[in-house]
């Protein structure tokens, strides 16, 4: 696909143009991701593939209290590139939920957008994430913090059919903290519960605008402009209140890097304290060691022995110290 790295990507499947992107990193035009993207979006041919799809694993779009706003700088960057080119589908993981967009673009539902699918949902040990922004944005169209599966079938170039069902919760009494009885609801390890849809399954067929409704669409070799700063927000808007959601998630972990930091200062001078203590006590034994060794042997005097040592060694106190009886010289 011409990629010059390894986490981006292009290739045909069938009648999708797949386009993998890395979240992490550099988006912005003139990077090389960037410069990629316009030259893979460039091959892409409609008559061969009508379906475009693009995945990567942080969503631009999504109405979950976790990593709120984490792709900003990625969505000011590529929205538009992915929009002109006329993307379908865009595939979403990290956040712990399942939730799917009307066409949307720029904050706002457009059928010329592609629809969001995030399939965060799979499982994993850090449970599933609740609670939902309140209200739902308008271009949220379901959403629920469940445990599921997605199926995606493209019927012919213009129609494709998407399931998702709830295979399972978070929270129960089992070992698992996974609740595989139906119906069933998520509850946090804090208590909070899912304020989603809860219908446990989200069946659609998408269908593509005609290219007289959406001409981006069906077009092949787009070489979209470049991005553009995002417009001035109103302080009620959906992007103003996910951007405080974003700024309250960043303040609660400063917080608790912060008590962490405290928490393992603590740990390392306890742990320094501990082993100066010991490694005093070991070497305090074994000199007490050495010392009556010496001392059995007759070699070291007043230290639980006779001063006398051996018969061709005898050893006596003077002023200058210990000094042999026979022999001379010190000892």
């Amino acid at each position: 696909s011409g990629s010059s790295d390894n986490p981006y990507w292009s290739r045909e499947l069938g009648s999708v143009h797949v386009i993998a992107l890395n979240s992490y990193a550099p988006t912005e035009p003139g990077s090389q991701q960037h410069t990629w993207l316009v030259e893979a979006l460039a091959r892409v041919d409609r008559a061969r593939t009508p379906w475009l799809a693009v995945m990567m694993h942080a969503p631009f779009y999504c109405s979950n209290s976790g990593h709120v706003e984490e792709t900003r700088l990625m969505r000011r960057d590529m929205e538009r590139v992915l929009y002109e080119a006329g993307v379908d589908l865009v595939l979403n993981g990290h956040v712990h939920a399942y939730e799917r967009t009307f066409g949307t673009f720029d904050m706002k539902p457009d059928e010329c957008g592609p629809v969001y699918l995030n399939l965060g949902d799979g499982g994993n040990r850090e449970g599933a994430y609740v609670p939902w922004l309140v209200p739902q944005p308008e271009w949220s169209a379901y959403r629920e913090s469940s445990f599921g599966v997605g199926l995606l079938q493209l019927l012919n170039a213009t129609h494709a059919r998407y399931e998702w069902r709830r295979h399972s919760c978070q929270g129960s009494s089992d070992p698992s903290n996974v609740n595989f009885e139906q119906p069933c609801e998520s509850v946090s390890r804090q208590g909070t519960r899912d304020n989603g849809q809860l219908l446990g399954v989200d069946e659609v067929v998408l269908v593509k605008p005609t290219p007289a409704q959406c001409a981006n669409r069906w077009r092949s070799g787009a070489r979209p402009a470049a991005a553009v700063a995002f417009p001035a927000e109103e302080s009620g808007s959906t992007a103003a209140q996910l951007r405080g959601a974003f700024a309250d998630e960043m303040r609660a972990m400063s917080a608790r890097l912060r008590v962490g930091a405290a928490a393992e200062g603590a740990l390392a001078v306890f742990v320094g304290v501990s082993l100066v203590v010991n490694c005093g006590l070991a070497f305090i034994l074994l000199r007490h060691r050495r010392l009556r060794a010496f001392s059995a042997a007759g070699r070291l005097p007043g230290y639980g022995a006779s001063k006398e040592g051996p018969p061709h060694v005898q050893l006596h106190e003077s002023d200058s110290g210990l000094e042999r009886a026979q022999g001379g010289g010190n000892f």
